[in-house]
């Protein structure tokens, strides 16, 4: 097998390119075919992927963050492998691999190559494709204000998403969509619509903790819009995975999702933000090889 690692140079505020060395020492004493490639500009991951399509018993290694696996997943071709080497700043869709603040990066780099390979699911919205999440609402624009915060200042990942926070849940904006699950209709304004695949998104917010990722669903979790003094409590259950009983949130199960609105709104996909006002989305049951270390 031919092993890729498409390394993303600024991903983790720069931490990548210093572990070049570590890894260039794991695969030469693993005695890998192997070829290390350095993002240069943005989307740059996406264009090295395809770079493969064709090719036989490739491994493409996603090395960086969710922006980065985004961006090698919708590149690459679906009958190659995927793994992930966690080094961005938030690893939202490893977490439900190895949910900690601080792991050996040596140890995950080894456990990664030598990983058994398992088929999980993808989605497709608008012809791209998404591993993790998919969400319109004040998430999108806490997404879309963290991301501008993050790249226009020093300020971490963390702090740049509780501002963000604060400033979209203090007069928060509603959106309103006819949305159809499974060709059942609802419509209505909400101020969260998340459709995940994976458990966490946000920066490590538990949004659905009874994702799966090989069952051949997506969790839909749809807060409605309620006054403000029932909003906020809500909220804070909803980022700690407690809302699952809560009346104020209807979750569902779906295998396709359609969403349109007369006007534009925001949305985000695995991080990446989108305007638009129409969006057809499908699961893709066990399409995608992925390895899959065990901790």
């Amino acid at each position: 097998m031919k092993h890729i690692f498409i390394v993303n140079k600024i991903s983790g505020k720069g931490q990548n390119m210093k572990l070049i060395g570590t890894l260039e020492d794991i695969v030469l004493a693993l005695g890998l075919d192997h070829e290390i490639r350095l993002t240069q500009y943005p989307k740059h991951a996406k264009a090295i992927a395809s770079e493969y399509a064709g090719y036989d018993d490739v491994c493409l290694y996603s090395m960086g963050g969710d922006g980065t696996l985004f961006e090698v997943l919708n590149g690459m071709d679906l009958r190659q492998t995927l793994a992930i080497i966690p080094t961005g700043s938030g690893n939202d869709f490893y977490r439900q691999f190895l949910n900690k603040e601080s792991y050996d990066i040596k140890d995950v780099i080894a456990k990664t190559i030598i990983a058994e390979t398992k088929n999980i699911d993808y989605a497709f919205f608008n012809n791209e494709r998404f591993i993790n999440t998919l969400s319109i609402g004040i998430d999108a624009k806490v997404n879309e204000d963290a991301s501008k915060m993050i790249r226009k200042t020093f300020i971490a990942k963390g702090p740049a998403y509780i501002g963000a926070i604060m400033k979209n849940v203090v007069v928060p904006k509603s959106t309103r969509a006819n949305i159809t699950i499974d060709d059942v209709k609802y419509t209505g304004d909400f101020y969260i619509l998340a459709i995940m695949n994976g458990q966490y998104y946000g920066n490590g917010k538990h949004s659905a903790p009874q994702a799966n990722i090989a069952d051949g669903f997506l969790d839909v979790t749809i807060a409605n819009r309620c006054p403000a003094t029932v909003l906020y409590p809500r909220l804070i259950k909803y980022l700690g995975g407690k809302h699952l009983n809560d009346p104020y949130f209807k979750i569902l199960k779906a295998k396709k999702i359609k969403i349109e609105s007369k006007e534009e709104f925001i949305y985000q996909a695995d991080g990446e933000t989108y305007h638009g006002n129409n969006i057809d989305i499908m699961i893709e049951h066990q399409s995608l090889h992925l390895k899959t270390p065990v901790y």
